[in-house]
Protein backbone atom coordinates (compact mmCIF):
# COMPACT_ATOMS: atom_id res chain seq x y z
CA UNK A 1 0.00 0.00 0.00
CA UNK A 2 2.98 2.33 -0.56
CA UNK A 3 1.27 3.91 -3.56
CA UNK A 4 -2.27 5.14 -4.13
CA UNK A 5 -2.22 3.67 -7.60
CA UNK A 6 -2.61 -0.01 -6.83
CA UNK A 7 -6.19 -0.20 -8.08
CA UNK A 8 -8.63 1.14 -10.65
CA UNK A 9 -10.30 3.74 -8.42
CA UNK A 10 -7.34 6.11 -8.08
CA UNK A 11 -6.42 5.73 -11.74
CA UNK A 12 -9.88 6.83 -12.86
CA UNK A 13 -10.90 9.27 -10.12
CA UNK A 14 -7.45 10.84 -9.71
CA UNK A 15 -6.85 10.04 -6.04
CA UNK A 16 -8.11 7.84 -3.25
CA UNK A 17 -9.46 10.96 -1.52
CA UNK A 18 -12.06 11.35 -4.28
CA UNK A 19 -15.40 9.69 -3.54
CA UNK A 20 -16.26 6.90 -5.99
CA UNK A 21 -18.51 8.26 -8.73
CA UNK A 22 -17.93 6.06 -11.78
CA UNK A 23 -18.57 2.33 -11.95
CA UNK A 24 -15.20 1.09 -13.17
CA UNK A 25 -14.77 -2.44 -14.51
CA UNK A 26 -12.02 -4.33 -16.28
CA UNK A 27 -12.02 -7.42 -18.51
CA UNK A 28 -8.95 -9.44 -17.46
CA UNK A 29 -7.80 -10.52 -20.92
CA UNK A 30 -4.11 -10.77 -21.81
CA UNK A 31 -4.47 -11.79 -25.46
CA UNK A 32 -6.92 -10.90 -28.27
CA UNK A 33 -8.26 -14.46 -28.16
CA UNK A 34 -8.88 -14.23 -24.41
CA UNK A 35 -10.62 -10.88 -24.89
CA UNK A 36 -12.93 -12.38 -27.52
CA UNK A 37 -13.86 -15.22 -25.14
CA UNK A 38 -14.41 -12.75 -22.32
CA UNK A 39 -16.70 -10.51 -24.38
CA UNK A 40 -18.78 -13.51 -25.46
CA UNK A 41 -19.07 -14.57 -21.83
CA UNK A 42 -20.20 -11.23 -20.37
CA UNK A 43 -22.65 -10.49 -23.21
CA UNK A 44 -24.30 -13.93 -23.33
CA UNK A 45 -27.70 -14.47 -21.72
CA UNK A 46 -27.03 -16.83 -18.81
CA UNK A 47 -29.48 -19.27 -17.25
CA UNK A 48 -31.21 -17.93 -14.15
CA UNK A 49 -29.18 -18.90 -11.08
CA UNK A 50 -30.82 -20.71 -8.17
CA UNK A 51 -31.96 -18.60 -5.22
CA UNK A 52 -28.91 -19.66 -3.26
CA UNK A 53 -26.06 -17.68 -1.73
CA UNK A 54 -22.78 -19.33 -0.85
CA UNK A 55 -21.12 -17.61 2.10
CA UNK A 56 -17.63 -18.82 3.01
CA UNK A 57 -15.58 -17.63 5.96
CA UNK A 58 -11.94 -18.66 6.17
CA UNK A 59 -9.74 -19.91 8.99
CA UNK A 60 -8.61 -16.83 10.99
CA UNK A 61 -5.44 -18.69 12.04
CA UNK A 62 -5.41 -16.97 15.44
CA UNK A 63 -6.17 -18.09 19.00
CA UNK A 64 -9.41 -19.67 20.15
CA UNK A 65 -10.84 -16.39 21.49
CA UNK A 66 -10.40 -14.46 18.21
CA UNK A 67 -11.51 -17.47 16.17
CA UNK A 68 -14.71 -17.59 18.23
CA UNK A 69 -15.40 -13.89 17.63
CA UNK A 70 -14.83 -14.36 13.89
CA UNK A 71 -17.19 -17.34 13.90
CA UNK A 72 -19.95 -15.29 15.50
CA UNK A 73 -19.45 -12.36 13.15
CA UNK A 74 -19.65 -14.68 10.16
CA UNK A 75 -22.80 -16.23 11.59
CA UNK A 76 -24.45 -12.83 11.98
CA UNK A 77 -23.53 -11.89 8.44
CA UNK A 78 -24.86 -15.16 7.00
CA UNK A 79 -28.15 -14.69 8.87
CA UNK A 80 -28.62 -10.98 8.14
CA UNK A 81 -31.67 -9.74 6.26
CA UNK A 82 -29.82 -9.18 2.96
CA UNK A 83 -30.78 -12.73 2.02
CA UNK A 84 -34.56 -12.57 2.29
CA UNK A 85 -36.02 -15.13 -0.10
CA UNK A 86 -32.64 -16.83 -0.59
CA UNK A 87 -31.11 -19.91 0.96
CA UNK A 88 -27.75 -19.06 2.52
CA UNK A 89 -25.32 -21.98 2.59
CA UNK A 90 -22.47 -21.18 4.93
CA UNK A 91 -19.16 -22.94 4.50
CA UNK A 92 -16.69 -22.25 7.29
CA UNK A 93 -13.03 -23.18 7.55
CA UNK A 94 -12.81 -21.73 11.06
CA UNK A 95 -11.76 -24.58 13.38
CA UNK A 96 -14.24 -23.52 16.08
CA UNK A 97 -17.24 -23.60 13.72
CA UNK A 98 -19.45 -26.69 13.82
CA UNK A 99 -21.62 -28.17 11.12
CA UNK A 100 -20.60 -25.89 8.25
CA UNK A 101 -17.96 -27.86 6.39
CA UNK A 102 -18.23 -28.31 2.63
CA UNK A 103 -16.16 -28.43 -0.52
CA UNK A 104 -15.92 -24.80 -1.69
CA UNK A 105 -15.40 -25.77 -5.32
CA UNK A 106 -18.05 -28.49 -5.41
CA UNK A 107 -20.73 -26.14 -4.08
CA UNK A 108 -20.38 -23.99 -7.21
CA UNK A 109 -21.14 -26.63 -9.82
CA UNK A 110 -24.92 -25.99 -9.54
CA UNK A 111 -24.63 -22.21 -9.65
CA UNK A 112 -25.66 -19.52 -7.18
CA UNK A 113 -27.05 -16.00 -7.13
CA UNK A 114 -24.00 -14.82 -5.20
CA UNK A 115 -20.73 -16.24 -3.84
CA UNK A 116 -19.01 -14.45 -0.95
CA UNK A 117 -15.69 -15.24 0.71
CA UNK A 118 -14.41 -13.32 3.76
CA UNK A 119 -11.09 -14.33 5.27
CA UNK A 120 -7.42 -14.74 4.45
CA UNK A 121 -6.33 -14.73 0.84
CA UNK A 122 -3.25 -15.21 -1.29
CA UNK A 123 -2.57 -14.55 -4.96
CA UNK A 124 -3.56 -18.04 -6.04
CA UNK A 125 -5.83 -19.32 -3.28
CA UNK A 126 -8.30 -18.68 -0.51
CA UNK A 127 -9.38 -21.26 2.05
CA UNK A 128 -10.92 -24.17 0.15
CA UNK A 129 -10.43 -22.76 -3.35
CA UNK A 130 -7.37 -22.30 -5.56
CA UNK A 131 -6.39 -21.71 -9.17
CA UNK A 132 -6.30 -25.43 -9.97
CA UNK A 133 -9.85 -25.92 -8.65
CA UNK A 134 -11.49 -23.03 -10.49
CA UNK A 135 -10.13 -24.14 -13.87
CA UNK A 136 -11.96 -27.46 -13.45
CA UNK A 137 -15.42 -26.13 -12.60
CA UNK A 138 -18.30 -27.16 -14.85
CA UNK A 139 -19.14 -24.59 -17.51
CA UNK A 140 -22.92 -24.99 -17.21
CA UNK A 141 -23.39 -23.36 -13.81
CA UNK A 142 -24.66 -19.79 -13.49
CA UNK A 143 -22.89 -17.41 -11.11
CA UNK A 144 -23.43 -13.69 -11.82
CA UNK A 145 -21.12 -12.29 -9.15
CA UNK A 146 -18.41 -13.46 -6.76
CA UNK A 147 -16.75 -11.45 -4.00
CA UNK A 148 -13.37 -12.23 -2.45
CA UNK A 149 -13.16 -9.94 0.60
CA UNK A 150 -9.58 -10.83 1.38
CA UNK A 151 -5.97 -9.97 0.55
CA UNK A 152 -4.23 -10.45 -2.80
CA UNK A 153 -6.76 -12.70 -4.64
CA UNK A 154 -7.47 -9.91 -7.15
CA UNK A 155 -3.82 -8.94 -7.75
CA UNK A 156 -3.02 -7.91 -11.32
CA UNK A 157 0.61 -6.75 -11.15
CA UNK A 158 2.38 -9.96 -12.22
CA UNK A 159 2.78 -12.00 -15.38
CA UNK A 160 0.81 -14.93 -13.98
CA UNK A 161 -2.90 -14.25 -13.29
CA UNK A 162 -4.17 -14.34 -9.72
CA UNK A 163 -7.16 -16.35 -8.49
CA UNK A 164 -9.90 -13.82 -9.34
CA UNK A 165 -8.66 -13.35 -12.90
CA UNK A 166 -8.20 -17.07 -13.48
CA UNK A 167 -11.65 -17.89 -12.15
CA UNK A 168 -13.44 -15.29 -14.23
CA UNK A 169 -11.58 -16.34 -17.36
CA UNK A 170 -12.55 -20.00 -16.89
CA UNK A 171 -15.61 -21.45 -18.63
CA UNK A 172 -17.42 -22.11 -15.35
CA UNK A 173 -16.38 -18.91 -13.63
CA UNK A 174 -18.57 -15.99 -12.57
CA UNK A 175 -19.52 -13.21 -14.96
CA UNK A 176 -18.16 -10.59 -12.57
CA UNK A 177 -15.72 -10.70 -9.64
CA UNK A 178 -14.91 -8.15 -6.95
CA UNK A 179 -11.57 -8.82 -5.26
CA UNK A 180 -8.78 -7.10 -3.35
CA UNK A 181 -5.52 -6.47 -5.19
CA UNK A 182 -3.27 -6.01 -2.16
CA UNK A 183 -3.33 -6.27 1.64
CA UNK A 184 -6.86 -5.58 2.93
CA UNK A 185 -8.11 -4.87 6.45
CA UNK A 186 -10.34 -7.45 8.21
CA UNK A 187 -12.25 -4.69 10.02
CA UNK A 188 -13.38 -3.15 6.73
CA UNK A 189 -14.00 -6.22 4.60
CA UNK A 190 -17.30 -7.19 6.32
CA UNK A 191 -18.90 -3.79 5.58
CA UNK A 192 -17.93 -4.10 1.93
CA UNK A 193 -19.21 -7.69 1.72
CA UNK A 194 -22.54 -6.88 3.36
CA UNK A 195 -23.20 -3.82 1.16
CA UNK A 196 -22.30 -5.68 -2.02
CA UNK A 197 -24.58 -8.58 -1.10
CA UNK A 198 -27.51 -6.30 -0.24
CA UNK A 199 -27.16 -4.43 -3.53
CA UNK A 200 -26.50 -7.43 -5.78
CA UNK A 201 -29.85 -9.06 -4.95
CA UNK A 202 -31.99 -6.03 -5.82
CA UNK A 203 -33.94 -6.12 -9.10
CA UNK A 204 -32.37 -3.99 -11.82
CA UNK A 205 -28.99 -3.69 -10.09
CA UNK A 206 -25.88 -3.70 -12.25
CA UNK A 207 -22.48 -5.02 -11.27
CA UNK A 208 -21.01 -1.51 -11.33
CA UNK A 209 -23.75 0.03 -9.17
CA UNK A 210 -23.41 -2.75 -6.60
CA UNK A 211 -19.66 -2.22 -6.52
CA UNK A 212 -20.06 1.55 -6.00
CA UNK A 213 -22.42 0.95 -3.07
CA UNK A 214 -19.90 -1.46 -1.55
CA UNK A 215 -17.10 1.10 -1.85
CA UNK A 216 -19.27 3.76 -0.22
CA UNK A 217 -20.07 1.41 2.67
CA UNK A 218 -16.35 1.15 3.42
CA UNK A 219 -16.00 4.94 3.30
CA UNK A 220 -18.88 5.62 5.67
CA UNK A 221 -22.31 4.93 4.15
CA UNK A 222 -24.97 3.50 6.51
CA UNK A 223 -24.59 -0.20 7.24
CA UNK A 224 -25.45 -2.73 9.94
CA UNK A 225 -24.42 -1.63 13.46
CA UNK A 226 -21.90 -4.45 13.87
CA UNK A 227 -20.27 -3.66 10.51
CA UNK A 228 -20.21 0.07 11.32
CA UNK A 229 -18.51 -0.64 14.66
CA UNK A 230 -15.79 -2.63 12.92
CA UNK A 231 -15.37 0.09 10.31
CA UNK A 232 -14.91 2.79 12.95
CA UNK A 233 -11.94 0.86 14.34
CA UNK A 234 -10.02 1.61 11.13
CA UNK A 235 -8.45 5.01 10.47
CA UNK A 236 -10.03 7.22 7.75
CA UNK A 237 -6.90 6.93 5.60
CA UNK A 238 -7.20 3.16 5.66
CA UNK A 239 -10.85 3.36 4.68
CA UNK A 240 -9.93 5.54 1.70
CA UNK A 241 -7.22 3.06 0.70
CA UNK A 242 -9.86 0.35 0.36
CA UNK A 243 -11.54 2.30 -2.42
CA UNK A 244 -8.44 1.51 -4.46
CA UNK A 245 -7.68 -1.93 -3.08
CA UNK A 246 -10.86 -3.49 -4.47
CA UNK A 247 -11.51 -3.79 -8.19
CA UNK A 248 -14.35 -5.04 -10.34
CA UNK A 249 -13.54 -7.60 -13.01
CA UNK A 250 -16.35 -7.61 -15.54
CA UNK A 251 -18.76 -5.30 -17.33
CA UNK A 252 -20.06 -2.66 -14.86
CA UNK A 253 -23.27 -2.26 -16.92
CA UNK A 254 -24.15 -5.97 -16.62
CA UNK A 255 -27.50 -6.64 -14.94
CA UNK A 256 -26.99 -9.03 -12.04
CA UNK A 257 -30.65 -10.12 -12.04
CA UNK A 258 -31.81 -9.83 -15.67
CA UNK A 259 -34.81 -12.06 -14.90
CA UNK A 260 -36.15 -9.33 -12.56
CA UNK A 261 -35.06 -6.20 -14.46
CA UNK A 262 -38.62 -5.50 -15.60
CA UNK A 263 -39.67 -4.79 -12.00
CA UNK A 264 -37.52 -1.64 -11.65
Amino acid sequence: MASEFHGDHALVHGALRAAPVHAVGRLPARTPEALERMVRKVTATPPAPPRVIHFLDGDPKWGVAINTVCDRLAGWCARSDFARGYEVLRTSFNPVTRGSRADAARCLTHGAALWIYVGHGQRHSVDGLDVAAVTLLDGGASLPLALMACCHAGAFDAEDPALAETWMASAGGPRAVVAGSNVTDPRLNPALALALAQAALKPGMTAGEAFLLAQRAVLGAPTAPWAAALRMAALPGLRRAHAGLYNLLGDPSMLLRPDLSHTI
